[in-house]
């Protein structure tokens, strides 16, 4: 191939959908016609906005809180970290030196660490299936051990349950899969194997902690049930995995989960019965509010046009009476 050749492909013979091929041949060029797959990888890196925002938002979370805390930063103008030392009173060896520390540190890290950095927002199935971290993965299904967080979700972080600093090893049995907020919250004091709390708890001889063949569905920590004593036609459930008693028992994860699969099941209640005009969704939790069942669960009850007589008032008519009366007095609220 002659200049002619190459010049005449990047002007008229060149179809783009992104700006890969021109950046492989400008990579290729400025390195005399050879580069390696992770250098051109590193050079499409430095054009990925979506990677530069993703890291914008870490920068201000944990670095930017942490640093601030010591007094090592000021961040009061937006957009900018400004250490607070003054660099011209500094000597040129004083600026190597603690800019080699710094290096030191990265490197010692990295050494340390089992796997590749950034590795957190792999997809399990695209990770070697021998590497420490897919197995850890693995055995997680892709979810914080404590809150239950999804890889697809939030970064995933693998934890020394024994800290290394107090003689934890790198063997698997001391590896748990943290989301990157349980991780940070934990630190390296704390010595708690989460891998069977949270999700795996349950309560014997609770109906709601063993559904056998009753679920039709599930949605990471949710079951989707029917109710075995339904009020209205395809009255159902959704049931937290976890055994439960009140909603403030559950962490803002597998709350998502409830209310995320409730939707599903509107969806799919509605598509599938077209005589369903409303909802009432609710909770009972206590006994002087009805709760039967020590297990939390989410009513999803169908309502159709004429069900009752009179469907004013909704979840208020919960209380005979008093609905009938806040409406009368043109309070509907």
């Amino acid at each position: 191939m002659t200049f002619a050749n190459l010049k005449d492909f990047l002007l008229r013979r060149m179809s783009m959908s992104h700006i890969y091929q021109p950046l492989v041949i400008r990579t290729l060029l400025e390195n005399n016609g050879e580069a390696s797959v992770r250098q051109i990888a590193r050079e499409f890196l430095s054009y990925d906005e979506a990677q530069v925002e993703y890291y914008c938002k870490i920068v201000k979370r944990w670095p930017k809180i942490t640093l601030r805390k010591h007094g090592i930063i000021d961040a009061s103008r937006r957009g900018f970290f400004r250490l607070n030392i003054n660099l011209d009173k500094l000597s040129g060896e004083q600026r190597k030196e603690l800019i080699e520390i710094c290096n030191d540190k990265i490197k010692d890290y990295i050494s340390n660490y089992k796997g590749i950095i950034g590795d957190y927002r792999y997809n399990p199935d695209n990770l070697s299936s021998s590497s420490i971290r897919y197995l850890v993965l693995k055995m997680a299904h892709g979810r914080c051990a404590l809150c239950g967080a999804s890889i697809k979700d939030t970064p995933i972080d693998i934890d020394h349950i024994i800290p290394r600093n107090k003689g934890g090893s790198n063997d698997i049995s001391n590896l748990q899969a943290l989301c990157y907020r349980c991780n940070r919250a934990k630190r390296d004091r704390d010595e708690q194997d989460f891998r069977d709390f949270g999700i795996n708890e349950s309560v014997k001889d609770c109906d709601f902690c063993d559904l056998n063949d009753r679920v039709i569905y599930t949605c990471n920590t949710a079951h989707y049930i029917r109710d075995a004593f339904p009020i209205t036609q395809q009255h159902s459930l959704i049931v937290p995995r976890r055994h439960v008693t009140t909603i403030n028992d559950l962490p803002a994860v597998e709350i998502g989960d409830l209310f995320r699969l409730a939707k599903i099941v509107k969806v799919d209640l509605q598509h599938s019965d077209k005589t369903i005009t409303g909802f009432n969704l609710g909770f009972n939790e206590g006994i002087s509010a009805g709760q039967t069942m020590a297990h939390l669960h989410l009513h999803i009850i169908p309502r159709r046009q004429g069900d009752v007589a009179d469907p004013q008032g909704g979840i208020r008519g919960i209380i005979p009476g008093i609905a009938t009366e806040m409406l009368r007095g043109g309070n509907t609220k």
